[in-house]
């Protein structure tokens, strides 16, 4: 029974190192993502300016 205990209290140990490291790699992760998708709409909107000659309306 002792040893159950412990291999819990291991886990549970481990899994609260884990946990907040996964949680800054997901949030790196969709960091990354925005300045990927704003990139993408920078070069596509200046390439509606030179193609209209002015940029989209809002």
């Amino acid at each position: 029974m002792l040893e159950i205990l412990v291999v819990v209290i291991v886990i549970g140990i481990l899994g609260a190192i884990a946990v907040p490291n996964l949680l800054a790699q997901v949030d790196k992760a969709r960091y990354s993502e925005a300045k990927t998708q704003m990139s993408c709409m920078a070069k596509e909107l200046t390439v509606y300016r030179y193609e209209h000659g002015t940029f989209p309306r809002m």
